[in-house]
């Protein structure tokens, strides 16, 4: 058990890995049958820099997403198999408690 973090900095920005992003970390687990449990990190720009403090904006990971925007599964007794049955989680966390929370997953 391990958790493997990359963090992009301010100035990292994300389109210079964007193709390992497409090619491997969205697609992986549908390719390979396996999942990366890799936690990427990165700077969406929301918060007021600028566009010159990052290129990871939350949109574009959310359109290579592999759930049907459009069916909604009953709410059931087992909700997190929903959510773990998608290719990634794109998740804004806003407080420390949030951020321990999504790690422990």
């Amino acid at each position: 058990n391990q958790l493997v973090v990359w963090e992009a900095q301010f100035g990292d920005f994300a389109n210079t890995a964007q193709c390992i992003i497409d090619q491997f970390i969205a697609s992986g687990e549908q390719k390979w049958v396996r999942q990366s449990g890799l936690v990427l990190l990165l700077p969406h720009g929301y918060d007021g820099q600028g566009p010159e403090h990052s290129s990871a904006r939350l949109e574009r990971f959310l359109q290579m997403s592999d759930d049907d925007p459009d069916v909604f599964p009953p709410m059931e007794h087992d909700t997190r198999r929903q959510i773990q049955e998608g290719n990634w989680q794109i998740c804004n966390v806003t407080t420390p408690a949030n951020y321990f929370h999504l790690l422990c997953r």
